[in-house]
């Protein structure tokens, strides 16, 4: 797929639709075209997804934010909300459940590039309790 042919403006509504996609690739697609689209319009939609998946992720769209306004202010914002995540990630409860660990490794396809056979043996092995 070529970004920059999604980059134009007439295209814009489509890539915030396909923004909110749960699938790991298409997001980052995505991010990379909103980032080299130009269009300031669409910096409270990358705001919005800035710490969704992984830290891969969250970079590519700190890079398109700051493609879009290289400002002190964006730069700020972006370090508040990562500040903010942070601190509620802390806070936040463990869940260990299959479904949760299923959910995860779906996300992070892409960061496996697709090996369904380490997919299913990391699986497999949260299954068995862990003796320490």
């Amino acid at each position: 797929m070529k970004i920059r042919k999604w980059t134009k403006k007439e295209h814009i509504p489509n890539l915030l639709r396909f923004l909110e996609n749960e699938t790991y690739d298409i997001k980052m697609l995505v991010v990379r075209a909103l980032g080299e689209s130009r269009d300031k319009s669409v910096l409270q939609a990358l705001f919005a997804h800035l710490n969704d998946y992984t830290d891969e992720f969250r970079i590519e769209v700190e890079k398109a934010l700051i493609k879009l306004d290289p400002s002190s202010a964006t730069r700020q914002q972006i370090k508040k909300l990562n500040e903010e995540s942070v601190k509620a990630n802390r806070e936040k409860p463990v869940n260990h459940t299959i479904e949760e660990i299923d959910k995860q490794l779906y996300s992070f396809k892409g960061r496996f590039n697709g090996n369904i056979q380490l997919t299913k043996m990391i699986k497999e092995m949260l299954k068995k309790p862990m003796r320490w």
